[in-house]
């Protein structure tokens, strides 16, 4: 498989927004239709939130067979407050599911958080990702997260 590229979106540019206001409308229409209207405040309020020292909010492109590149999903994760990781957004467009470059976008999201100093990595998420965050090496720990009622997960 050709490489990924990740491109760190960026305050205040208008193009950032707008490619993360459109993956933002893919992904609430499958877990949140209830925000898909809101896709694009949505996207300015993440990017507002990446200044941060480990943060890293991305685009991913994958490569066409054209010799360009497309947008096959994006990804958040941050330092917490803990010195852990913290997976808060992953979305990999439907087209690109189970062809491993969900797999690939978390190994660098990971790889990301070992810069930042991050021995262990934690999500929330529901039933339906839960085959891809245990392949991954992510374990359930058993505790529901106050702030969205989902399950624990984590891996060291």
């Amino acid at each position: 498989m050709e490489r990924l590229k990740y491109m760190q979106l960026l305050r205040g540019d208008a193009q950032h927004i707008r490619l993360l206001a459109e993956l933002l409308t893919d992904y609430n229409r499958e877990i949140a239709p209830e925000w898909t209207e809101r896709s694009a405040e949505l996207a300015v309020r993440l990017i507002g939130e990446t200044g941060a020292s480990g943060s890293h909010l991305e685009i991913v492109f994958a490569p066409q067979e054209s010799g360009g590149q497309s947008v096959a999903g994006f990804v958040w994760g941050q330092i917490d407050s803990a010195g852990r990781g913290f997976v808060r957004e992953f979305y990999v467009k439907p087209e690109y599911r189970r062809r491993g470059y969900g797999s690939d976008i978390f190994r660098h999201l990971e790889s990301c958080f070992a810069r930042d100093g991050a021995a262990e990595a934690w999500l929330t998420a529901g039933d339906s990702a839960r085959e891809f965050w245990e392949s991954v090496g992510f374990v359930k720990t058993g505790v529901t997260a106050d702030f969205n009622g989902l399950p624990v997960y984590t891996k060291r």
